[in-house]
C-alpha cells in the first residue's frame, strides 16, 4: 500500500504504538473511575473508620503515569502519520 517494506515496517511498528497507546488510554480511564468511585465512597468522611486517601492517591497517581505513557506512545504514530500520508496528500 505505502510501497516498500521498510515503509510497511515502518506501518507495522507505528500500529503497535497505536495499539499500546490505546491500551494505556484505556486503563488511565478506569483508574480515573476508580479514583472517582473512591472519592464518591469517602464522601469527604472517614468510611467505618478507614481513610480511603491512599487508594485516592494510588489511583490518581497511575493516572497521571498512564496518560504520560499514553501521550509518549502516541509520538512514533503522529510522525509515521504526517511523514507518510501527508506526502501522499500533497
Amino acid at each position: 500500500m505505502f510501497g516498500g517494506k521498510a515503509v510497511t515496517l515502518y506501518a507495522m511498528m507505528a500500529s503497535r504504538f497505536g495499539y499500546a497507546k490505546g491500551i494505556t488510554g484505556i486503563l488511565a480511564s478506569l483508574c480515573l473511575i476508580a479514583m472517582y468511585a473512591s472519592l464518591g465512597l469517602q464522601d469527604g468522611s472517614l468510611e467505618d473508620g478507614t481513610s480511603l486517601g491512599s487508594a485516592f492517591h494510588f489511583t490518581g497517581s497511575a493516572n497521571d503515569l498512564l496518560v504520560s505513557l499514553s501521550t509518549v506512545l502516541m509520538i512514533p504514530v503522529a510522525l509515521f502519520l504526517g511523514r507518510y500520508l501527508g506526502s501522499a496528500v500533497g
